[in-house]
């Protein structure tokens, strides 16, 4: 971890572009499609009636809070952070991860096979 801040430290200026084109980057198309599809009238919950001026201004809104969420849990939870960081934590996400893929393989084995392979107990 110190190894990353004296790197940031290092940058200046270049850290804060890296980040917005690393986060641009990363998010950037998911906005983009939600919007296409609820444009092409495919997605559920009323989008298709909502004008994209409307869809624009809450896609911002809620980009930008979830921006403050997250950096604010960083600023008031990083030292935290770093101890869990420190103590194991990729240990314990990577088995998180593994738990979930497992129940979602099962979840979807389970509703993708026939339904009269499902009605018989197999």
């Amino acid at each position: 971890m110190e190894k990353v801040l004296e790197l940031v430290s290092e940058c200046g200026t270049l850290s804060y572009l890296l980040l917005f084109a690393y986060c641009a980057l990363k998010s950037g198309t998911l906005p983009l499609f939600a919007g296409y599809a609820a444009q092409a009238g495919a997605l559920p919950v009323g989008l298709t009636d909502m004008t994209w001026h409307r869809f624009t201004g809450l896609n911002a809104a809620s980009a930008d809070l979830w921006m403050a969420l997250m950096v604010g849990a960083g600023y008031l939870f990083g030292a935290s952070i770093e101890q869990a960081v420190k103590s194991g934590w990729t240990a314990w996400n990577m088995a998180l991860l593994g738990v979930f893929l497992l129940l979602f393989f099962l979840a979807w084995w389970r509703v993708g096979r026939p339904a009269d392979v499902r009605n018989s107990g197999l």
